[in-house]
């Protein structure tokens, strides 16, 4: 198990957590802005719409600027399933010819 270890002494499922943790904290450091900027608290963000074209707005920059999963923004941001998630950020993204604008909503 220690030959695994050759470059830097980490195993690849360390580094893979340490990746996901710096993800997580920069959607978070996101997040903050998109509700300051929204004037929103986490209150406000668990109590909007699943389909809040904000929301969208949020988890569009989210995906555009991280590595993380729809699963994990539709946890975060109250979107509800992951599944209807992904179909509402693909059609979002379809409207807006790949941009983050999602006044058509």
């Amino acid at each position: 198990m220690e030959g695994r270890r050759e470059w830097g002494g980490r195993s690849g499922n360390e580094t893979l957590n340490d990746n996901r943790k710096g993800a997580e904290g920069k959607a978070e450091r996101i997040i903050a802005e998109e509700l300051k900027r929204l004037g929103w608290t986490m209150t406000d963000l668990t109590l909007r719409r699943k389909r809040d074209p904000a929301k969208l707005q949020i988890a569009s920059r989210l995906r555009a600027e991280t590595m993380l999963s729809v699963k994990w923004l539709a946890h975060r941001l109250h979107m509800g399933s992951w599944k209807s998630a992904a179909t509402r950020l693909h059609d979002c993204k379809k409207r807006n010819h790949g941009g983050t604008n999602v006044s058509m909503l």
